[in-house]
């Protein structure tokens, strides 16, 4: 009959195991153990069932360990393999333990035996963590029951003229036939208790071993940590026979490990990181171009130097455009190929005369207002604004094929020369300006000269990306301040916002309609671009 029970649980932060000690009352084969479930948390739990030979909790050599999943209630059983002995007399015990921590926990019954110990000698222990040892209870055992098969000795000789099959040997040397490990020959286990090689000794003619701890059970111990003992290696867990681990800790370092580049001596050769080493240097314009002002730096890691470059040719790492990579762009005085040399090759010149008005800008009659002469930074009544004027290859338009900049006139016309070898190739004409949208030309073939008008259509903008300002006028949106980041939203509105409260005046970028003052009118330009959200179009 049960009474109470006792629990086992393990939470990572507690854990409760219980152990029963016993005493064999007969010698033979451990052949299965069975403890009383009384509750489960959760509907499982998941233990480990241990078996020692020993009568004390922490002592003794583990003789067998099994992982259970436990799910039902009462009775269950652990089956043992047959080669577990159990000798009359002698004292062992099992333990049940959470297996991982978990929330769930688990109930055993106990026993209502007279005295505590009413199993033949035996005695409960419970595992307190906190307390990091085995604790004595004084309460009754657990519920539970060993079962043995025993040794009865050899089986009777038979006679016959042919071989009668498995189950009989034409000798009589087998001094324990019930054990399939006890036989002439066999290997001694020091700690069983049996004659293992049936030369009459038990245990004292055992070979020893020197075996090596295995904590990262990679199959290669460490040679600073070593036992003596005579049990096969396979009753050794965390032991090995080898000795050349270099990082005991680390499953992935032992010398049948692959070198790996990560500061780390894998295989235990005792070099790091030995094989391909990269010199790279800094390429912060990612052009594939590295830094020719900037030291290099050595790495094995073929993803760290993929973050920079495998040259120094780059004569300026911070821009993309430029590098030996690159093709010369006339009349921008940079050199842009990185050969020492700025605009060479630029000879001769063709006139590309463009006509364009900008939304802010609009003087309401036929052209835009002398918005430097309205700043106080001009003296021409005729002179606009300062733009900044690119021609795009057709076929890679990041590809600058010249620039320049130049002064736009209250009638929307500007005059540029750029080199003559831009005659012929197919591309865009490209017009930046401080406050309007980057705006692109459809694609033209450059002649020479090349006169290009923005105004007449929208369709004479990328997209039709204009406004009709006037029957027939078509005009660049205004309104992209800082950042200048190719759409016109609530950032610039701060800008014309900001200004205005400060009362700006003179040539600052939040003028829109250029009279040289920030207010109400600059606002609404701005309000009106964010309400239909614009921004640049270009391929």
């Amino acid at each position: 009959m049960t009474t109470a029970s006792e629990v086992v649980f393990n939470d990572g932060f507690m854990e409760i195991s219980l152990a029963q000690t016993f005493t064999a009352a007969q010698t033979g084969m451990l052949n299965s153990i069975q403890f009383n479930v009384e509750s489960l948390s959760d509907g499982s739990f998941d233990a480990v069932f241990e078996l020692y030979s020993g009568g004390v909790p922490g002592s003794g050599t583990l003789l067998y360990s099994q992982a259970l999943t436990i799910n039902t209630l009462g009775w269950q059983t652990v089956n043992i393999p047959n080669i577990t002995p159990a000798l009359a007399g002698n004292s062992y015990y099992f333990v049940i333990k959470g297996a991982v921590p978990s929330s769930d926990f688990i109930r055993l019954w106990r026993s209502n035996g007279a005295t505590p110990g009413a199993h033949a000698g035996g005695a409960l222990y419970y595992y307190d963590s906190f307390m990091s040892t085995w604790m004595s209870s004084t309460i009754d055992d657990l519920d539970f029951r060993e079962y043995v098969n025993v040794v009865s000795g050899s089986g009777p000789a038979i006679v016959s003229c042919t071989y009668p099959g498995s189950g009989y040997s034409t000798n009589n040397l087998d001094c324990n036939d019930l054990l399939n490990t006890v036989y002439p020959g066999a290997y001694e286990n020091c700690t069983n208790g049996i004659d293992d090689n049936c030369n009459g000794i038990v245990d004292t003619d055992a070979v020893f071993y020197t075996y090596y701890q295995d904590l990262d059970f990679d199959d290669y111990g460490n040679p600073a940590v070593s036992i003596l003992s005579c049990l096969p290696i396979q009753l050794l867990p965390g032991y090995t026979t080898d000795s050349t681990d270099c990082n005991d800790n680390s499953f992935s370092v032992n010398p049948g490990y692959t070198e790996f580049c990560d500061y780390i001596d894998n295989d235990c050769d005792g070099l790091v990181d030995e094989g391909d080493f990269f010199t790279v240097w800094p390429d912060a314009d990612q052009d594939e171009y590295g830094d020719n002002q900037s030291p290099s730096f050595i790495t094995c890691s073929p993803m760290q130097a993929a973050f920079g470059a495998l040259n120094n040719l780059d004569c300026d790492d911070s821009n993309g455009d430029v590098n030996p990579g690159a093709a010369e762009v006339c009349g921008n005085a940079i050199d842009d190929d990185c050969d020492g040399l700025t605009d060479e090759g630029c000879t001769g010149g063709t006139t590309f005369n463009i006509t364009a008005i900008f939304e802010g800008y609009y003087d309401g009659i036929s052209g835009m207002q002398p918005v430097l002469l309205n700043s106080g930074i001009g003296m021409s009544s005729t002179e606009c604004d300062v733009i900044y004027v690119e021609l795009r290859d057709g076929l890679s338009t990041t590809t600058v094929l010249a620039a320049d900049s130049a002064i736009i006139n209250t009638n929307g016309q500007v005059s540029i020369t750029f080199p003559v070898n831009v005659v012929g190739q197919n591309g865009y004409i490209v017009i930046y300006h401080r406050n309007v949208i980057q705006t692109w030309s459809n694609l033209i073939m450059f002649t020479a000269p090349t006169i290009y008008n923005f105004t007449t259509a929208a369709s004479q903008a990328y997209g039709s990306n204009q406004r009709e300002i006037a029957p027939g006028v078509w005009a660049f949106y205004s309104g992209d301040l800082m950042p200048q980041d190719d759409f016109i939203d609530i950032l610039d509105q701060g800008v014309v916002d900001n200004d205005i409260s400060n009362f700006s005046s003179g040539y600052v970028v939040s003028d829109l309609n250029g009279d040289g003052f920030v207010d109400i009118v600059d606002q609404s330009i701005v309000d009106n671009n964010i309400f239909n959200f614009i921004g640049s179009v270009h391929p």
